[in-house]
């Protein structure tokens, strides 16, 4: 869509063992807000990680942008976070204040909770905990699945 973006490389374990590698792109506008422009997902398969199909970036083949993170976040505040149809339909709501939380990288006093769900895993809600400057740290299936989720390190090249 020719906006410039900040790609964050995420890495997914389990058991200690890459599962899959994502590289999503976020822009901020002039308000401050964090827009979720793709990302590629790749999943390790005979020991390389290789394309998925839902990947792609906004702008191609019907995928728009979404907002990640208001700039000013208020309580029961909705928004679309990706909208590419019969892909990715993910929206969230703001539930408030995270308070206090201590991930494998750090301990934090503030966060911001929100939950995130998409109509095409009905029966699917995430909470995420995110922190100004870092994004998500921490997130918990709500609904639907167990997997958990913690920020273990963040590298900056």
């Amino acid at each position: 869509m020719g906006i410039d973006c900040t790609v964050v490389s995420d890495t997914v374990t389990s058991r200690g063992r890459p599962a899959e590698r994502t590289f999503d792109w976020f822009a901020q506008d002039l308000q401050g807000n964090v827009w979720y422009m793709g990302e590629e997902t790749q999943e390790l398969k005979h020991g390389h990680f290789g394309k998925m199909i839902d990947s792609g970036p906004a702008g191609l083949n019907g995928a728009q942008p979404g907002i990640m993170m208001e700039a000013a976040p208020k309580s029961g505040d909705s928004y679309w976070q990706f909208h590419w149809p019969g892909h990715a339909l993910d929206t969230a709501k703001v539930l408030g204040n995270g308070g206090p939380i201590t991930v494998p990288y750090r301990s934090f006093k503030n966060t911001l909770l929100t939950q995130e769900q998409s109509p095409l895993e009905p029966g699917v809600k995430d909470q995420k905990w995110s922190v100004p400057g870092i994004g998500y740290v921490k997130e918990r299936a709500a609904t639907g699945t167990k997997e958990q989720i913690k920020l273990v390190s963040v590298t900056h090249h």
